[in-house]
Order: C-alpha cells, then structure tokens, then sequence
C-alpha cells in the first residue's frame, strides 16, 4: 500500500493516543513519498494527519473487506465497502458495534 506525492507529516499527539511510540511512524515518511506495512498502520497514520483522508472506500477481493474496514472504522475515519460486505454476520456486527463506538459513518454499496 503506497501513496507518492507531498502530504502533511502526522501529527504526533494524535499517533500517540492511537497507541503508537513517539518516533515508531519515522519510517513510513521518506522523501515524500510514504508507505505502509498494514491497513491499520495505514489507517492510524492518515487519521494523525491534519489533512487526513475523509472516507476510505474499500475495494480490496471480497474475502478481504473486513481487515480494512476495522482498521479505518477504529482510526475514527468513515469506510464505503463494495458489496458483499463479509463473510459472516458476526464480523458484520462486529464492524457495525466499531462504527457505532466511534461514532463514524459506515455504509455498503
């Protein structure tokens, strides 16, 4: 997962409250290009950003919808998820108690 061009650099005391070390996202910026080893560290450090994304629209493979959606769900950022959503009607209702918990949006088209 990658994303070139120039971006606002995280802000620090929000990392820190997502439960990241001071210092531990140095590695992610480089040259002004930034890389990430995970849809939650991706989704952690996009919404430490001042200019951090505004919904994230997940159109991973179809029994890979569910990692992403919880990971941006939980860094309070809203998520659109192609259809079918999951697998199970458990992790539905885990992603919907998520959602809710963190008072953002969440919708499947």
């Amino acid at each position: 997962i990658s994303n070139s061009g120039k971006r606002a650099a995280p802000n620090e005391r929000r990392l820190l409250k997502l439960g990241f070390e001071a210092g531990s996202w140095d590695h992610f910026v480089s040259s002004g290009e930034v890389a990430w080893r995970s849809f939650h560290d991706m989704a952690a450090l996009e919404a430490a950003r001042d200019d951090a994304i505004e919904v994230a629209i997940i159109v991973t493979p179809n029994h890979l919808h569910f990692e992403p959606c919880k990971a941006f769900l939980e860094a309070g950022i809203p998520v659109i998820c192609e259809k079918p959503l999951v697998h199970s009607s458990q992790q539905a209702r885990e992603l919907q108690r998520i959602a809710a918990a963190n008072d953002t949006f969440f919708a499947v088209t």
